[in-house]
């Protein structure tokens, strides 16, 4: 089992996991704490700056800072710890509810998850990495809780193909035996990378974004 710099056990495996397509740290908090650099803070530092009087009680204590992330779905910013919050997707109950809410898309949760999922591999993976077929989406979903038992995404990749969120491309299947057979694969389009995915997942799905 992997282990992440903050030195928790990485466990993209399991259904609790809010991040479960993460494979290379244990949240979202500790993946922008690697990449930025960052270091450990020293408490009364910390509250020296916000004008407490107790500052020096705590001088040789050393914290996690705070990391500013982005919402999901609209791009406004996200205050994560690593105590708590440490993978908030959403800045706002309005941005959490507005996903389910989209008028245009059965059980919306599962296809913006498998977007977010796409757009992480995008940023982060390279290559044929970037590339995934509908089963293979299936078997990284099948970690969600509450998951459906058959398998949509197939179907669901190739609409949103279609929409422009997504690339298409023909690839091969080669399975246990060898045996090849053609598959279409996926990845983000990278024209939407700087757009907030909630939005592009209303409009694209022709609903009105608020």
């Amino acid at each position: 089992m992997k282990t992440c710099i903050c030195g928790n056990s990485v466990k993209p495996e399991s259904t609790t996991t809010l991040c479960f397509w993460e494979e290379d740290y244990c949240s979202m908090y500790c993946r922008l704490y690697a990449e930025r650099d960052l270091e450990k803070v020293n408490r009364a530092d910390v509250l020296e700056a916000t004008g407490s009087t107790h500052y020096k009680n705590f001088s040789g204590m050393w914290d996690y800072p705070k990391i500013s992330s982005e919402c999901v779905t609209c791009n406004e910013e996200v205050v994560l710890s690593k105590t708590q919050y440490h993978s908030k997707p959403y800045c706002s109950p309005k941005c959490y509810s507005m996903i389910p809410r989209n008028p245009k898309v059965r059980k919306a949760i599962f296809p913006f998850t498998m977007l977010r999922i796409m757009r992480h591999r995008h940023r982060y993976y390279t290559g044929e990495q970037q590339w995934l077929s509908g089963n293979n989406m299936y078997e990284i979903m099948q970690r969600m809780g509450g998951h459906p038992h058959k398998n949509p995404y197939s179907m669901l990749m190739r609409i949103w193909a279609k929409r422009g969120l997504l690339l298409e491309k023909e690839a091969q299947h080669i399975d246990e035996r060898g045996s090849k057979r053609p598959q279409k694969q996926y990845k983000f389009n990278p024209a939407f990378l700087e757009v907030p995915l909630g939005k592009a997942f209303y409009e694209l799905a022709g609903a009105k974004w608020e």
